[in-house]
């Protein structure tokens, strides 16, 4: 019970971070955008200057971006349990994708059913790992481009929980269908 009520804790102050966040940058990010013809009538260009990016997004997505090298994108529905991806970059310092990869899976600690799939992201290669663990289940999908590290994370990545599970793999879809490095 104590766990549960330090989890819903955690999670109301990342979501009261993130609306912060977005609301004291929203000036600035409409101000960055590109106009362009969107994927469909629901979906807005997002383009991160700082992380070298852009990707398509359903207007039921909000996004913070929480540092500059991490941007967070959270579905608005009023469930609690919301699909949530987040994408880390940094400096690859010389390491490959299987590299990355590799650390990813030891950092696991001996968890045996981890599926890696080789995808292409903007023509990249990159590497899908799942299920990693975390507060929800993690699909991870890893890539390096001009010396930067990618690394982007889709919770939750567990068809039983229903609804977010959907949300989430429809914006995962999204993402690989339209993300585009822009550095």
């Amino acid at each position: 019970m104590k766990k549960k009520f330090i989890l819903l804790v955690a999670f109301l102050l990342l979501a009261g971070t993130i609306c912060f966040v977005f609301v004291t940058q929203s000036k600035n990010t409409k101000q960055d955008r590109k106009q362009e013809t969107p994927v469909s009538t629901t979906s807005e260009k997002h383009i991160s200057n700082t992380q070298g990016y852009s990707l398509y997004l359903t207007k039921n997505y909000i996004f913070a971006q929480t540092s500059p090298g991490e941007t967070e994108f959270v579905h608005s529905s009023s469930n609690p349990d919301k699909g949530m991806t987040w994408i880390d970059t940094e400096p690859a310092n010389g390491r490959t994708v299987e590299e990355v990869v590799d650390a990813v899976i030891l950092d696991q600690g001996g968890i045996t059913n981890i599926i890696t799939t080789a995808v292409k992201i903007d023509g990249e290669p990159a590497i899908v790992v799942e299920p990693l663990s975390g507060q929800n289940l993690i699909r991870r999908l890893i890539v390096v481009h001009n010396g930067i590290l990618y690394q982007m994370n889709f919770t939750p990545d567990d068809p039983q929980v229903g609804e977010p599970y959907e949300q989430m793999e429809d914006f995962y879809k999204t993402v690989v269908d339209t993300f585009r490095f822009t550095k």
